[in-house]
């Protein structure tokens, strides 16, 4: 295959379009060469492209990233010891493509090494400058220039960085928004900037100080990056139903008591309480618990019926405050699509916690077993 022969649009919005799977991912499985401007980078963009990943290194790809000053610690850290970290790895590692994704989605930090020590990716930094020296510009500028082995290329020019946040769609990360030009459609929309990334790539801009990244961090001008939206979302959060709660009612003894009883039994049980004695309220109070107990923990209310899912949907964003995920036909006609990529960011870390609410009918099909 060629790009031609891959269905792309003009424009790309995260808030509409899947961006790692309608664009990204199929792109880069066909690219022998991607050249790459972004102010901020980390190695978890790696872990969202993984199938892309396969071809591109299949194809013997190479990566020219040219990225502003500020970086993960871990990625300064893989990048600076890359030689060393390849050679510990196994001999397993990555040498079956097919299981790239797995080996990506648990090591994208041994795979930014990997990549960099196989010649697979080459990473600078540019630091802002004028006569004066550095001035604390940053690099702003975010471009991309994909090849394939047909000479045809593609650059898409817009807001999102070479980070897990700049790709991610669906309202688990920015919205960003990129125009793409194609080389056999105009390729006067491409050739200023496939100059301009040769001129930084070389340090032949005067305004640009482009350096390697062990010069960089030598010079000291490598900056960490702030803590941020990532680090956030490794923080465990700390659910109380009884602070949380709109609902103040306190737990009943007999309540309490079976709550108890479903902890010490590993969070296995089944409430026998007869009507009105508050199993919704006692379940609730179990799903809290788990929740703190738990780092990473996909929670599944199975009904037998629709209404009673918007029943406990009310109930669940009222007493615990976080986001349900509706999967069932008749409340979402996209579930099948909204739980494939669930599970994707919750394999990746990107979401540590979810609810997921769907029927009987639903629960039973193999497409979620």
């Amino acid at each position: 295959m060629s790009f031609k022969d891959l269905k792309l649009n003009s424009t790309y919005n995260s808030s509409k379009n899947d961006l790692v799977i309608e664009f990204y991912g199929p792109v880069l499985s066909e690219a022998v060469s991607y050249d790459r401007v972004t102010g901020f980078f980390n190695s978890k963009s790696l872990a969202l492209v993984a199938s892309g990943l396969k071809g591109f290194i299949s194809n013997n790809g190479k990566m020219r990233l040219l990225c502003g000053s500020e970086l993960q610690k871990d990625d300064i850290d893989a990048i600076l010891n890359s030689s060393e970290i390849a050679e510990k790895l196994s001999d397993s590692f990555l040498n079956d493509l097919n299981n790239i994704s797995d080996e990506i989605e648990l090591n994208h930090i041994k795979l930014l090494a990997w990549m960099v020590d196989n010649d697979f990716l080459d990473i600078k930094i540019g630091i802002v400058k004028n006569n004066k020296g550095y001035i604390g510009g940053i690099l702003h500028e975010k471009t991309g220039i994909l090849s394939d082995k047909f000479g045809n290329t593609i650059v898409f020019s817009g807001s999102n960085n070479e980070t897990n946040f700049g790709w991610v769609s669906g309202g688990f990360g920015n919205i960003e928004k990129f125009k793409v030009f194609l080389s056999w459609e105009d390729s006067k929309f491409i050739v200023d900037d496939l100059n301009s990334f040769e001129e930084y790539w070389n340090n032949e801009n005067k305004f640009l100080e482009v350096l390697s990244i062990p010069n960089a961090a030598k010079e000291g001008l490598i900056k960490l990056a702030p803590k941020n939206i990532d680090e956030v979302m490794k923080l465990p959060l700390e659910f109380n139903i009884c602070s949380n709660s709109k609902d103040k009612r306190k737990l009943r003894d007999y309540q309490e008591e079976a709550i108890s009883k479903w902890c010490e039994n590993n969070k296995k049980g089944i409430f026998k309480m007869a009507t009105g004695t508050g199993k919704t309220f006692t379940a609730l109070n179990c799903i809290s618990s788990a929740l703190n107990d738990d780092l990473n923990l996909i929670t599944v209310i199975a009904c037998p019926y629709a209404h009673l899912t918007e029943q406990w949907l009310n109930d669940v964003e009222n007493n615990l405050g976080i986001k349900c995920y509706s999967i069932y036909a008749s409340a979402n006609t996209n579930w099948k699509k909204d739980f494939a990529e669930l599970v994707f960011k919750l394999r990746l870390g990107i979401i540590k916690k979810a609810i997921i609410l769907t029927t009987h009918n639903t629960f039973s099909m193999d497409f979620l077993r």
